[in-house]
């Protein structure tokens, strides 16, 4: 029996395969019919002409390519190489800039250029690609964001998640190291003769997410604000999954790799504490990360949490927030001490 194109199948056919695929796998077709989409957009940016410029990243990564977290990530986060959209900066002083005003000049050029490329680039491309496999999504770009609004076959349960696929496009790194992994779809695997959305992707290693994770949260942590509510509990929740799948004591004693993301978070990603002074990652990797939130901010994480929570979006037992904090605990203390 010839096999046949997923994409290609009336409605009616693919939420059929989606609820045979939820029998199998548990997991609610509304996240099945999601995943399908984040597949489908990887392997479009992958295969595409831009694609070997291209870095998936976050926790999305940690999920579909690692199989670290167990529970559903919807955003797409992908970091187009500096080295390329900034070659006019990066030719000769490599990949930092020099000074603080150099890196904000920087900010300020590249983040023109990564918006002109997803409008005028990315944004082109998907639509040509929604066309020629004949499915139909609307596509809307905010700057450096970009949004696929799909027209969902099964039905959603929680507000938390939405029939959209969003990418989060970043430009101030080259996204190293990386590994190639082959993306599949989650219910690939429980159908015979037909061909899912499927690419070799190139994705950030681990390590390198549980650094840039880390040092977001301490920046969080030791500033006291946080800049939007919502969808923000899910970074603690992935470094107590990176530590229990053995990839946070690999990060520890990678310290180039944490020097690298250190550097690369003071130059680009600079921000006060609550004291209002300029927060140097590079003394933070000497004993001084924070990454268990206290006061109000314990208490933003801990509605998110358990909005997550109520949501489903963990595929099985998930801690209490209380048992998550007490892991957060014993993580920032060994690496403090590594």
């Amino acid at each position: 029996m010839p096999s046949e194109l997923f994409m290609s199948l009336s409605a009616i056919e693919k939420r059929l395969v989606w609820d045979r695929a939820f029998a199998e796998t548990k997991r609610h077709p509304f996240f099945l019919e999601k995943d399908t989409w984040i597949v489908w957009t990887l392997q479009k940016l992958f295969n595409s002409p831009f694609g070997n410029n291209l870095v998936f990243k976050g926790g999305t990564s940690l999920s579909k390519a690692y199989n670290i977290i167990d529970r559903f990530s919807e955003d797409l986060d992908i970091t187009y190489d500096i080295r390329t959209i900034a070659n006019d900066f990066t030719a000769e002083g490599g990949i930092l800039p020099a000074t603080n005003s150099q890196a904000r000049r920087w900010t300020k050029e590249i983040r023109k250029r990564l918006t002109k490329w997803v409008a005028n680039v990315v944004k082109p491309f998907l639509e040509e690609a929604l066309n020629n496999d004949q499915v139909e999504a609307e596509i809307v770009v905010s700057e450096d964001t970009l949004r696929i609004f799909y027209k969902p076959i099964t039905e959603t349960f929680s507000d938390y998640i939405q029939p959209e696929v969003l990418l989060e496009f970043g430009a101030r790194s080259t996204g190293e190291p990386t590994n190639n992994i082959v993306i599949s779809c989650d219910a690939d695997l429980t159908t015979k003769n037909l061909v899912f959305p499927k690419s070799t992707v190139k994705v950030m290693t681990a390590e390198r997410t549980f650094w840039e994770k880390a040092t977001a949260i301490h920046t969080i942590c030791v500033g006291g604000k946080i800049r939007r509510r919502g969808n923000l509990a899910r970074h603690w929740y992935d470094l107590m999954r990176l530590d229990k799948t053995g990839i946070a004591d690999r990060a520890f004693v990678d310290r180039n790799l944490a020097l690298s993301v250190a550097e690369h978070q003071s130059v680009f990603f600079r921000e006060k504490d609550g004291e209002g002074n300029w927060i140097d990652y590079r003394e933070v990797l000497e004993g001084s990360l924070r990454i268990v939130p206290e006061n109000e901010i314990r208490s933003i994480i801990a509605e998110d949490y358990n909005a997550m929570v109520k949501a489903k979006l963990f595929y099985s037992d998930v801690p209490t927030f209380d048992e998550l904090m007490k892991r957060l605990s014993d993580i920032q203390k060994r690496a403090n001490s590594a």
